[in-house]
């Protein structure tokens, strides 16, 4: 949880969901001033079908609403990543991305396909492989594992 040191800067609260005294799943979260942001969720996947993610970020900003805390972030969504989709179930009418290329927020249902800036860059370094290939210097275009998700757009 806190990266390469030793401590926290930030003011992290966790929540916990138990069935009996067995916990079944957990969420982190770092609260501010005025808004508090979902870092991490993990649940016991007996309990899948128990929608525990959902359960947790609504219990965090059930925790910033009793706070007068204003804004809840629950993190983000990574598209065509199925396990990170139950967030777009939350407060949908309000789901914006970053487009690039102007730098304003847009629903997220106006997202293409192909404007996926992983996407984008894949088909690039895919296109610069290709050529560098034809042109007789072997390439390969190599992922970093700890990124996992990114295999499951390609």
């Amino acid at each position: 949880m806190f990266g390469n040191s030793d401590h926290n800067i930030f003011d992290t609260f966790e929540v916990n969901v138990y069935d009996n005294s067995r916990l079944i799943a957990s969420g982190f979260f770092d609260l501010g001033q005025n808004s508090a942001m979902g870092i991490s969720s993990i649940y016991d996947p007996d309990y899948k079908k128990y929608s525990l993610g959902k359960h947790l970020i609504y219990s965090k900003m059930m925790f910033c609403k009793e706070r007068n805390i204003k804004y809840f972030y629950p993190g983000y969504f990574v598209p065509g990543y199925r396990a990170f989709d139950y967030k777009l179930d939350i407060a949908t009418p309000h789901i914006e991305y970053l487009q690039l290329q102007t730098i304003h927020g847009r629903h997220w249902r106006y997202l293409r396909n192909d404007k996926v800036p992983i996407k984008q860059m894949v088909s690039r370094l895919n296109e610069l492989k290709n050529w560098l290939n034809r042109s007789g210097v072997h390439s390969d275009v190599l992922y970093y594992d700890y990124f996992y998700a990114i295999r499951h757009l390609n």
